[in-house]
């Protein structure tokens, strides 16, 4: 039994389907069982075999493959134990949360405005091999179609083996969702941006020009934004099992990487916003009597002399904005890293901030309405 839907989402076309890969036999007895699950490492094994028969069947179609994220994997295993745990087979829930409101938030959160997304559920009585779900899919017309979706290069397979309830019966049962939608940040290989407000401007690693960032788009890790004349939203993968996280930033240069913090266990996987752009332009301070009596020199024409550059940062997860003397990792704030001729300032206009001070080798937590200098280092 097949059934279709189709949503309108902005500009946005939401293609589904919904699949019943077996007619399933119900009674009083089985609906009424709760659901137990399965503990089955074999889980990411199957759906890693289920998106390689995908990969091919895209392959054979002049397609490129879908890359599997574990931001997306943990939305369609969401709804994989969600459908086993409460015995329905739908894209919709019985509290009428339909997969538009499930997914959605994610993308939105993320900038995307424009932007397709599809699902494919199925299950199957018994231990099923991947092949046979891929081949159901394959039989029908909307769920081949999203199989092969264009402008979703993200995917992940959520597949879950227990004891099902409700229109599972009371035995073994196979469930598996498949969601693909844009693209995700990768740890430690990218972050998705989006323009927030203004002219933002990015150079990707390997070349010398900036160019308009004009759609919400994952970049390299390297590449560095221009935000003097603009906001841009950076959403970053906060952990490997699919937490993300999102900040703004604006009013400076910055070179987006990640890196590992081992001193702090709990979360160790830091995104690093390193300020770039031309250094301040410091000059002594003491000056000769004889310089003094002399007449200043006339002032040469051409580009203002750079005296200093920052970089504000607003919004939640471990981000860290780095200056020549300090480096600023946020717990949820609003704060800026400034470089001048003095040394690394962090100013925070809320939440907490803990400063590394690169110059003297310690750290400091500044909290709302308060500001740190490091000092740089004396010649």
């Amino acid at each position: 039994m097949t059934d279709r839907h189709r949503w309108r989402f902005g500009t946005a076309l939401w293609a589904l389907a919904v699949l019943l890969a077996i007619t399933a036999t119900t009674a009083a007895a089985a609906a009424s069982a709760p659901a137990r699950f399965l503990a089955d490492p074999g889980a990411p094994e199957w759906a890693a075999q289920l998106l390689a028969e995908i990969n091919d069947f895209r392959a054979q179609n002049g397609l490129p493959p879908l890359v599997d994220s574990p931001v997306v994997d943990q939305l369609a295993m969401q709804h994989t134990n969600d459908m086993l745990a409460r015995g329905y087979f739908d894209h919709t829930d019985p509290d009428g949360v339909s997969f538009e409101q499930r997914v959605a938030p994610v993308y939105v959160r993320e900038g995307y405005k424009n932007r397709t997304l599809v699902e494919n559920i199925a299950f199957d009585n018994g231990s099923v091999d991947p092949d046979t779900i891929f081949h159901v899919w394959l039989n029908s017309p909307q769920h081949r179609a999203n199989m092969l979706a264009r402008d979703v290069p993200s995917v992940g397979i959520g597949a879950a083996f227990g004891t099902g309830n409700g229109v599972y019966g009371g035995g073994p049962v196979t469930v598996a969702t498949l969601i693909a939608g844009p693209g995700q940040p990768v740890l430690g290989q990218s972050v998705v941006t989006a323009v927030d407000a203004g002219t933002v401007l990015v150079r990707l690693p390997g070349t010398n020009k900036f160019v308009p960032l004009s759609t919400t788009q994952p970049l390299p890790v390297g590449s560095e934004l221009d935000t003097t004349k603009g906001k841009v939203k950076v959403t970053s993968a906060a952990d490997q099992t699919g937490g993300i996280q999102t900040a703004d930033f604006y009013q400076g240069r910055f070179v987006v990487n990640y890196v590992t913090d081992p001193t702090n266990p709990k979360n160790p996987n830091v995104t690093i916003l390193r300020l770039s752009g031309p250094p301040p332009v410091c000059t002594a301070k003491k000056k000769s009597k004889r310089l003094l009596a002399a007449k200043p020199p006339a002032k040469k024409k051409g580009k203002k002399q750079v005296t200093e550059r920052h970089l504000w940062g607003d919004g939640t997860g471990t981000f860290r904005t780095q200056g020549k003397d300090a480096a600023a990792t946020v717990r949820g704030t609003q704060w800026l890293t400034r470089d001048d001729c003095t040394g690394t300032l962090v100013r925070v206009v809320k939440g907490v901030v803990d400063v590394n001070d690169l110059v003297l080798h310690k750290h400091v937590l500044v909290t709302a309405g308060h500001s740190y200098l490091a000092k740089k280092k004396k010649p």
